[in-house]
């Protein structure tokens, strides 16, 4: 485990890697375990049930869920578990941090911009690319790529964080994806599309995908601070 309560647990049974952030958001701080007929099934579900635990698959590549299971055939290791992973879950109350940039609007931004990944598969590549219009730090060109089978697609959207709602921000998790979504003030379609270098539709969802849990909560809480600031 690190100071900033990552660790990671190797499966063999299941063969899975899991990369958990043990904390009080994440964790509830009860184990279930039941018997089968292979030992015991301990199972450790997210708070809120969110889907917070990354998942690392060999075939299937990355994607999240709410819950990890663990197996034992020994009682005594699981009456270990149930109190070492409560003692962690406290712990890390008092010691797990984000790693939030400081400074002045620009640092922040320039921070922002160099957070947003591309993502790569067999099939797929997507590249996002975030800019600051006319170098002013409040007025920005996000920029989607999408190549799929030989056949791309370009999205530009363009973003006036002070016209996005910093409270409708959330962090949304659908199977391997993590997104930052920022609705506008009053959900009106204020974001300008453009498509493949045509003028589209209005829109009014902001939304960024990100390929961490962690780093999506820090991108979420930088996002909401410039938010405020350039309004």
């Amino acid at each position: 485990m690190t100071d900033n309560c990552d660790c990671q647990l190797d499966q063999k049974i299941i063969m899975t890697l899991y990369n958990m952030l043990l904390t009080y958001l994440i964790l509830m701080s009860t184990l279930n375990a039941k018997v089968n007929k292979d030992g015991y099934e301990i199972k450790i579900k997210t708070k809120g049930g969110l889907n917070y635990i990354t998942e690392l698959n060999e075939k299937n590549g990355q994607k999240f869920s709410n819950d990890l299971n663990l197996f034992s055939n020994n009682l005594e290791k699981v009456r270990y578990i149930d109190k070492a992973v409560k003692t962690i879950i406290k712990d890390c109350q008092e010691k797990y941090k984000l790693t939030l940039p400081e400074g002045t609007l620009d640092k922040r931004v320039y921070w922002l911009k160099s957070k947003i990944p591309n993502f790569k598969n067999e099939n797929t590549s997507i590249l996002q690319k975030l800019e600051t219009k006319s170098g002013e730090s409040c007025k920005w060109i996000y920029k989607v790529t999408t190549a799929t089978s030989g056949k791309s697609k370009v999205n530009e959207y363009e973003i006036k964080p002070y016209l996005l709602d910093p409270y409708s921000g959330q962090i949304k998790v659908t199977g391997k994806n993590v997104h930052v979504q920022f609705m506008t003030i009053d959900k009106d379609k204020a974001i300008a599309v453009v498509e493949d270098g045509k003028p589209g539709n209005f829109t009014n969802l902001f939304s960024i995908q990100i390929d961490e849990i962690q780093r999506a909560k820090e991108v979420y809480e930088v996002m909401r601070g410039i938010i405020n600031d350039c309004k």
